[in-house]
């Protein structure tokens, strides 16, 4: 299961038109910390608001 979960990678990277698309997807993400934080402070004022 792994190594074809690679291969299907691979061919995935060298197939130029696929790859550009996951890294514009990807690029359009907000990753930072402050978004991540944003989530973790929402979710413990969901978890309060219900206790």
């Amino acid at each position: 299961e792994f190594l074809s979960e690679v291969k299907r990678a691979i061919k995935v990277y060298q197939d130029k038109e696929t790859w550009d698309k996951i890294v514009r997807a990807g690029m359009k993400e907000d990753f930072s910390w402050h978004s991540s934080a944003k989530k973790y402070i929402e979710l413990y004022k969901t978890i309060l608001d219900e206790s």
